[in-house]
């Protein structure tokens, strides 16, 4: 599938994020160390392929991660999906579930799920002029009558990586963090 970037901080981000030595960087500097400290950052594979349904198909993923776990005695993967924002998207955490969900029915489709699904974990990039908003809790989308309902909302959240702050200088240094750092 072939993506047309119109907008240039997407092509940064996407130029930036298909090089394994920037998203190794990317996850080593940015990601909790209580996610991080179970991957093996040698083993990252990049996925540029959007997820898209017909119904959706104006949406696509920027860029699917895989990676393995580290001491394990099984093949466990998992996957960062890195999205770009550019302004504030209070419907943010919907469309990047909507990836998941397009992963996991791609995987399953193609006879490549074993007994569970693999782990994808949303990392917004988020470089706009105005402050981020909205909640990373998916629940914060709905009025609950009462907590009986609870169960019936899935429990997600992603992570959020703001940057709206930098100008472009800047952003091209943090972008180039895998050229500067040992």
């Amino acid at each position: 599938m072939t993506f047309q970037v119109t907008d240039y901080h997407d092509a940064c981000f996407k130029s930036f994020f298909s090089q394994d030595e920037f998203v190794r960087d990317f996850i080593q500097y940015y990601i909790p160390e209580e996610i991080k400290s179970h991957l093996d950052l040698s083993s990252i594979e990049i996925d540029m392929e959007g997820y898209v349904s017909e119904e959706f198909k104006e949406f696509y993923s920027d860029v699917v991660v895989m990676i393995s776990f580290l001491d394990s005695d099984q093949t466990l993967e998992m996957y960062f999906l890195f999205e770009h924002k550019s302004s504030p998207d209070r419907f943010a955490r919907l469309q990047i579930l909507n990836y998941q969900v397009q992963k996991w029915m791609r995987m399953l489709k193609n006879k490549q799920l074993g007994r569970r699904l693999p782990i994808i974990v949303p990392v917004i990039i988020y470089h706009g002029t105005r402050s981020w908003k909205y909640s990373v809790d998916f629940e914060e989308y709905f009025r609950l009558p009462s907590d009986a309902f609870r169960d019936f909302i899935p429990k997600y959240r992603h992570i959020l990586h703001d940057i709206h702050s930098m100008g472009d200088e800047s952003l091209a240094w943090e972008m180039n963090l895998s050229r500067r750092r040992p």
